[in-house]
C-alpha cells in the first residue's frame, strides 16, 4: 500500500530551527545509508562506556549533570554528553546540544571552549542512568561516524534538546526516520513510533506504509485511521482507503464520515458511499438526491449496483476526483 501524504505545515520546519542543517539535499537517504555501514561491527565495552561525574557542571547551562539528565527524564527526553578531547589530550564533557550550537556559530571551527585548542577528537554518549556518583552513559557516534554526515547525526540531539519546540522535534524525528529506514529500519520504526504518539501525522502515515508492507494490515489500517484523524487535508485516496476499510469492517457511520469529504472534492467513490449511506434511510432522500447531482449526467439516475460496476469497468481511481478517462489520463499518443 502506498498512501499519498498531504502537503502540510508539518512537513516543513520552522524558519528558524534552534540549530540550522546544511547539506539535507536529495541524496539524504543514500547518504546515511553509506555513512551508517561503518556502525554494523559491535562496540567493545570499554569503548561503549562511559561516567560522568553527576555532580559536574556543565559549562554552558552552568547546570549539574545530574540535573540535565533529570529534567531530560521529566520530559521524556535522552540526555546527550559529549566527551572532547582536544590537542594537548585534555579531556572535557559538555551537554551536547549546547556544544553543537557553539561550534556551529563558530563555523564548525571545533575548539575545546574551556582550553581554546583544537579538538582532535570527541565521542557523543548517551545518559543511561544514575549510578552512585556517576551518570553511566553508552557510546552513540564517534566523530569520525558524525563527520560523515553531521546534518544526519546531529538530529537525535536536536530534537532531546530542551529547547527544540514540539514543531521541529516532530520534523527532525521524521528527517531521520527516513534516513535510516534502509540500513536501520526497526530503528526507523522506533522513532516514527515516538513522532507518531507526539502527534506527527507524517509519522503516522509512516507507520501505516510500514506495517501494511510488512503484513500487518490490522496496525496498518490503524494508524491510517489515526492519521486521517488529525490531518486537516487529507489525500482522497487515503480517505477512500480507509473508507472501505471501514465498510469491510461493517463501521458504516464511520465510514459515512470519512467518505464525505472525499465526495466534497469530487470523489466519485466517495458519492457512492454516501449514497449507500443515505439511500437507506427514510428521512435522507433529499441529501441523497443533492448528491446525486454530483454525478456524471448519465449515472444520476443509476441504481447503486450500475454506479459501482461503471466504476469499476472505468478502472477509476481511489484518489481520482470528478469524471475520468483513461485515455486523457495517459496522455496524447505517441503516434
Amino acid at each position: 500500500m502506498c498512501l499519498t501524504r498531504s502537503c502540510s505545515s508539518e512537513m516543513l520546519p520552522h524558519l528558524t530551527p534552534p540549530l540550522p542543517m546544511r547539506n539535507r539535499g536529495s541524496d539524504l537517504k543514500s547518504r546515511l545509508s553509506r555513512s551508517m555501514s561503518c556502525l554494523n561491527s559491535p562496540l567493545s565495552p570499554e569503548t561503549r562506556a562511559y561516567e560522568v561525574n553527576q555532580n559536574a557542571v556543565d559549562i554552558y547551562g552552568l547546570e549539574e549533570f545530574k540535573s540535565l539528565f533529570e529534567r531530560a527524564i521529566t520530559d521524556n527526553n535522552y540526555l546527550y554528553i559529549v566527551q572532547v578531547t582536544d590537542s594537548l589530550d585534555s579531556k572535557h564533557s559538555y551537554e551536547a546540544y549546547s556544544f553543537f550550537v557553539d561550534q556551529h556559530k563558530n563555523g564548525d571551527l571545533q575548539v575545546n571552549p574551556q582550553t581554546g585548542l583544537p579538538i582532535t577528537d570527541y565521542t557523543l554518549y548517551k545518559a543511561k542512568k544514575l549510578a552512585r556518583d556517576k551518570i553511566s552513559c553508552t557510546q552513540v557516534f564517534t566523530k569520525k561516524e558524525m563527520e560523515q554526515d553531521l546534518a544526519i547525526f546531529r538530529l537525535p540531539v536536536l530534537w532531546n534538546s530542551s529547547g527544540c519546540s514540539l514543531h521541529n522535534k516532530r520534523i527532525f524525528m521524521m528527517l531521520y526516520v527516513r534516513a535510516v529506514e534502509k540500513s536501520n529500519p526497526l530503528e526507523a520504526v522506533r522513532v516514527a513510533t515516538q513522532a507518531a504518539k507526539l502527534g506527527s501525522i507524517d509519522a503516522k502515515y509512516y507507520l501505516s506504509d510500514y506495517h501494511w508492507n510488512n503484513f500487518a494490515p490490522e496496525l496498518s489500517r490503524l494508524w491510517l485511521g489515526e492519521a486521517l484523524k488529525n490531518d486537516p487535508n487529507p489525500a482522497v485516496h487515503n480517505l477512500m482507503l480507509h473508507v472501505f476499510h471501514l465498510v469491510q469492517s461493517e463501521k458504516f457511520d464511520e465510514a459515512f464520515t470519512f467518505a464525505k469529504p472525499a465526495a466534497e472534492q469530487g470523489s466519485l467513490w466517495g458519492v457512492v458511499q454516501l449514497l449507500i449511506h443515505l439511500e437507506e434511510r427514510i428521512n435522507c432522500f433529499e441529501q441523497a438526491q443533492q448528491w446525486r447531482e454530483k454525478l456524471p449526467e448519465n449515472l444520476r439516475t443509476a441504481s447503486i449496483d450500475a454506479i459501482l460496476a461503471f466504476l469499476t469497468n472505468a478502472n477509476y481511481p481511489l484518489g481520482h476526483t470528478g469524471l475520468y478517462s483513461p485515455e486523457a489520463e495517459a496522455g496524447p499518443s505517441s503516434e
